[in-house]
């Protein structure tokens, strides 16, 4: 089974049902792989104690950039306005960056995020 710790970036669905962040993280998933092949992405659960397949989605990057993951993430959002989720990358150093957000993202802010998230793993 994959933990959180298996993860380069986790995103959480915010402020919907078990079922329909479920869907959604698989819907983001599917949308993050068809834009670049080389992402790999897991499911993860905030409760193992359940038996869902998890709404948190975990991104392994292996060679993909955390770059066009995080533009991948962005693009899904201008498809889902409404949507809000919770980004969290750890560096191999240990720092880690946690966000918020939703909809459609003002340039500044989706260069604040790049800028802070979107390092390359090597």
């Amino acid at each position: 089974m994959t933990t959180t710790n298996d993860a380069d970036i986790e995103i959480k669905i915010l402020d919907v049902d078990q079922a329909t962040a479920s869907n959604m993280a698989t819907e983001l998933g599917e949308h993050l792989r068809s834009n670049e092949s080389a992402i790999r992405t897991v499911r993860l659960r905030d409760d193992a104690t359940h038996q869902d397949s998890g709404a948190i989605l975990g991104v392994i990057l292996g060679s993909a950039a955390a770059h066009a993951v995080i533009e991948g993430i962005f693009s899904w959002l201008q498809l889902r306005r409404r949507a809000k989720v919770r980004l969290k990358r750890v560096l191999p150093d240990g720092e880690s960056f946690e966000f918020e957000f939703e909809g459609n993202l003002s340039t500044r802010e989706r260069r604040e995020i790049l800028d802070r998230i979107g390092h390359d793993t090597e």
